[in-house]
Parts: structure tokens; C-alpha cells; sequence
């Protein structure tokens, strides 16, 4: 039963991009959370690529690993702040590989390779559910063939930083748990997403050298 679940929840990522539904898998728990965008007039999307489109090498592990140019509009009333994810359905549910939160209502847009530093007051969340990492975990699947990669943005209506037992709790900063920590505290005010695919050149049949996240763990073992 739960197998038909997992498998349900990819479905839903894979096939039904238009109706922005989300999926989360919390570790400790089995159940499958199903969210949906409430307003059409919300959007996301990236200069870089067209929605459902190939994501160019520049932004995977088979090129620099840069994180893709974003863009939105028609946030809801009330936004005091963004959080974006980068997900991927998988045989377990759904990889989150990019977190990015405490992005201020007045911004619209975020660079390549946004950095979330000096220049920026954002946050990284923590990559989930495999080796933890603070940073834009790129595009770098194992498998053969193209796999999708879905970017969502959450209107929040208030700032994560404002509850105490978010910011001395670590936890709460992983992938899903920030989302789920999100919901539960009903801030999501409205999400808005969209996808490309990257076709990895790990395929052993390719017969090509293996290509590993070079730049990401340089950058993680910076940010961590």
C-alpha cells in the first residue's frame, strides 16, 4: 500500500506541473502531503529555461553548477517574505536538493548563482534526504535518461526567523521540515512553481568518465 502511495506521489509531480501541486515526505512519518497553488495570478519562472524544457549543463554537475536565474509575479497580499525549493521525485518520495528561504517580499527575481551572503540576507536550507549539505545541490542524477526538476516558490506571511523554536533548531532548516514547520504554522500564503529536466552523463553504458559535484563541495564545506 505504501509502495502505491510513493508511486502516486511521483505521479503527481511528473504529470500534473499546470495544477502546481506539491508533494512532501517527512522521514519519520509514511504519510504523503498533498498541497495546491490557490491563485493562477502567482508565477514562477526561469529566464534560463522554458518550463518543461532541458536545463542547460551550466546549471547541473555536468557543467558549473550554478543555480538557474529565477523570476515571479503576482504575489499575494500579505507576502512578508519567499522561500524557494528544488525537488525531485525518486523511488523513496521526493529529494530536496535546494533551499532558500528568508528572501524579502520586495524581491522578484534572483541571479545566477544567487548568492545568499554578504550581498544577501537569505538563508540555505539543508539539502534532504541523503548527505546534508547547506547549498544549491545540483542536478546530478545516476540513473540513465532525463529526470524532471521542479522549482517552487512559497509566499510566506510571516518571517521563519520569528519563531524561537525554528531559529535554535536546526532541524527545522532540512528541506521538508521547513516546509512542513511552514504549513503548520499556516504561513504559506499561496506557491507558485515550475520544471525542467537535466539528463545526467553518469550512465555507465555511456562509457564517459563520471561526473561528481565538484563546486558544490567546495561551496558546502564554505557555507556549512
Amino acid at each position: 500500500f505504501l509502495s502505491l502511495l510513493s508511486l502516486f506521489a511521483i505521479t503527481i509531480i511528473v504529470g500534473n506541473h499546470n495544477s502546481n501541486k506539491i508533494v512532501l515526505r517527512s522521514k519519520d512519518s509514511t504519510n504523503i502531503i498533498k498541497y495546491s497553488s490557490k491563485s493562477s495570478d502567482f508565477k514562477l519562472w526561469s529566464p534560463a529555461f522554458d518550463e518543461g524544457e532541458h536545463i542547460d549543463d551550466m546549471y547541473t554537475c555536468n557543467g558549473d553548477e550554478f543555480s538557474p536565474p529565477m523570476e515571479w509575479s503576482g504575489a499575494p497580499e500579505g507576502t512578508t517574505e519567499f522561500m524557494i525549493q528544488m525537488t525531485t521525485p525518486t523511488v523513496d518520495g521526493v529529494t530536496y536538493d535546494w533551499t532558500l528561504y528568508n528572501i524579502d517580499a520586495s524581491i522578484s527575481s534572483l541571479d545566477t548563482n544567487v548568492d545568499p551572503g554578504t550581498n544577501n540576507n537569505f538563508i540555505v536550507g539543508g539539502t534532504y534526504p541523503y548527505t546534508l549539505y547547506y547549498c544549491y545541490n545540483s542536478p546530478c542524477s545516476t540513473g540513465p535518461g532525463p529526470r524532471n526538476y521542479t522549482f517552487t516558490l512559497y509566499a510566506l506571511s510571516a518571517s521563519l526567523m520569528g519563531f524561537d523554536e525554528f531559529a535554535n533548531n536546526g532541524t527545522y532548516a532540512i528541506g521538508p521540515h521547513i516546509l512542513q514547520f511552514a504549513y503548520d504554522r499556516e504561513l504559506v500564503l499561496d506557491s507558485a512553481s515550475t520544471y525542467g529536466y537535466a539528463v545526467s552523463y553518469n550512465n555507465p553504458d555511456d562509457n564517459l568518465p563520471t561526473k561528481v559535484h565538484v563546486n558544490r563541495d567546495t561551496i558546502c564545506r564554505i557555507q556549512q
